[in-house]
């Protein structure tokens, strides 16, 4: 999931994205440095606990710029209103050539409540510019093999896989072989 965020954040350049927004809790020396090396401008967003839910003080969103979010949130745990995603999702649509990028390794790891699919939920509100990062080395009997995917769609994919090329010979055999 590493490799394929840093592949996603490259690619997101390449189309013109200019601006990340980063959660300030979170995975963020990864985030901000694979935004950093991408050439985009990053900007932290505020996440913090209000009673009894956590608060994200999400930016404005603006043209050319992805958000990078996590449902469940790492390392919270908070799962993400349905609503509230929706909205995130119009608004982004709102917006020209901005993105969402939702780093979700910890996707299968939850208590009550099941978060809602992305995936899914960015095809019912027919956005394009969404991107999902998953790895297996979180669930399942694969921790520690580093491996994941990234999807999105055809033509993120189609770049992404250049810029991959270009950045990484191969997974770990080890990997290759599980």
């Amino acid at each position: 999931a590493m490799g394929g965020l840093f592949v996603t954040l490259k690619t997101l350049a390449t189309f013109g994205v200019r601006k990340a927004f980063i959660p300030d809790v979170g995975f963020n020396p990864y985030y901000i440095n694979s935004a950093s090396l991408s050439g985009l401008e990053i900007f932290l967003y505020e996440v913090k606990p209000i009673e009894n839910r956590i608060n994200f003080n999400f930016p404005k969103l603006e043209k050319n710029s992805c958000l990078i979010i996590n449902s469940p949130h790492n390392p919270t745990g908070y799962i993400f209103e349905k609503k509230d995603l929706e909205n995130l999702f119009k608004e982004a649509k709102n917006n020209e050539n901005c993105w969402i990028v939702s780093d979700n390794p910890y996707r299968h790891i939850y208590l009550r409540k099941k978060p809602t699919n992305l995936m899914v939920l960015s095809k019912k509100l027919d956005f394009e510019n969404f991107v999902e990062i998953i790895s297996y080395s979180k669930f399942g009997p694969l921790p520690g093999l580093r491996a994941g995917y990234v999807c999105g769609g055809k033509n993120l994919i189609e770049r992404a896989s250049f810029v991959q090329f270009n950045s990484f010979v191969h997974p770990p055999t080890l990997s290759q072989v599980a």
